[in-house]
């Protein structure tokens, strides 16, 4: 399994592009830190998601173990756990539960087609234009290569954009454009990691 993490942040500016990034075949962390924080101040969050992604998954992680801050507001959530970056305490529980969390999804055991890899492959080579931003027609060239139909290259995006690697934005929007990197569009809040177990 092949985990990628955005790290959103949470200021109230970026928060209005979060939901193009939010997916039902995600995982969500809603992390916190109780020494400034309340875990209140995440409700708004949990909205967003849940108003796009109502079927993800999400745990919550209050931060600083270390220092004896732990969260007392918290309250009726099973997912929740208490770490320390500093020490390692509660990181072990955190990553048992996310892998657990991410193999029980559906779609985590799906067959990707060769085609799709090959499509996002391509995708990331297309480069020098901002946010990785290509024409969709470009990307039906590009497919075309790989064998695909028009409908099958509008079957990858979404497959993609659930991914998080890519995402389409059709003409009723901004233009017909996919985005090969979506994380640069919200430049310079999310970063993405990706790690495999």
């Amino acid at each position: 399994v092949e985990l990628v993490g955005w790290d959103f942040g949470g200021q109230p500016v970026f928060l209005a592009t979060h939901p193009f990034f939010f997916s039902d075949n995600a995982v969500y962390l809603v992390m916190w830190n109780p020494r400034r924080d309340v875990f209140g101040t995440t409700k708004e969050y949990v909205a967003a998601v849940r108003a796009k992604a109502p079927s993800a998954p999400i745990i919550y992680v209050s931060t600083h173990a270390d220092e004896g801050c732990e969260p007392s507001d918290i309250k009726d959530t099973e997912r929740h756990f208490h770490v320390s970056s500093k020490t390692g305490d509660g990181m072990d529980a955190l990553l048992a539960e996310i892998i657990s969390t991410v193999r029980s999804l559906e779609h985590a055991s799906a067959t990707v087609p060769n085609a799709y890899l090959a499509l996002e492959k391509s995708l990331g080579e297309e480069t020098g234009r901002p946010c990785g931003a290509i024409p969709f027609q470009r990307v039906v060239e590009l497919a075309g290569a790989h064998g695909m139909d028009d409908g099958e290259v509008r079957r990858a995006l979404v497959f993609f954009s659930h991914w998080g690697s890519a995402l389409h934005f059709d003409a009723a929007t901004v233009g017909d454009w996919v985005f090969a990197s979506p994380v640069a569009l919200m430049h310079p809040a999310p970063s993405a990691r990706r790690h495999w177990w």
